[in-house]
């Protein structure tokens, strides 16, 4: 049983998550890079009990602003705010598409 499946009501998506659970994140790490904040995430955000909304939801929007080239806030309130100015609001979470990958070969 997953952490959140109490709180789901069947076929519905996990809550959208808050400020606080980026608040969370930024708490754990002083990161540099997207990439540290999203390592983290990656191998703690499930388990992480602070952590109240859908980390799924939470590590798409972090990856796009890594793939956006966006520098990295001192706090979790800046980065909530980054991550929502970009959010893709269209795409149901269900659907989770992969943000592409850079492809550093590439001329132009």
């Amino acid at each position: 049983m997953g952490r959140f499946d109490k709180f789901r009501i069947q076929g519905q998506p996990m809550p959208h998550y808050q400020r606080h659970d980026m608040d969370v994140l930024f708490s754990r790490g002083k990161w540099h890079r997207w990439e540290e904040a999203i390592a983290w995430l990656e191998e703690h955000g499930r388990e992480e009990p602070e952590l109240t909304g859908d980390v799924d939801e939470m590590l798409r929007d972090l990856r796009q602003l890594q793939y956006d080239h966006v520098t990295i806030p001192e706090n979790g309130r800046r980065a909530y705010e980054l991550a929502m100015e970009q959010h893709d609001w269209q795409t149901p979470i269900t659907q989770k598409p992969e943000v592409p990958e850079v492809d550093e070969t590439e001329e132009g």
